[in-house]
């Protein structure tokens, strides 16, 4: 999962990609963020997509932070992602 980030760096990311694209990403930014630019959580999800990932990708009216909106995206793709054992 991508809180409120981004890939500075995504080029070095490549060589380190596994081959098949599989992985479930689930990205979440603030639109209101005065610290992390929203634009860099969609250039983020943007490079994903173009390397063949699916990320689910979710902005919310929040700022820097994690809201219940968030945890009540986030809480059920954990459940679907990392099954228990």
């Amino acid at each position: 999962m991508i809180l409120s980030g981004a890939l500075r760096n995504a080029e070095a990311l490549l060589s380190q990609l596994p081959a098949p694209r599989k992985q479930n990403v689930f990205v979440a930014h603030g639109t209101e963020d005065p610290l992390v630019p929203i634009e860099w959580s969609r250039e983020a999800v943007a490079f994903l997509e173009a390397q063949g990932y699916q990320p689910q990708y979710r902005e919310y009216p929040m700022g820097h932070e994690i809201s219940f909106a968030v945890l009540e995206d986030l809480t059920p793709w954990i459940h679907t992602t990392l099954p228990p054992r």
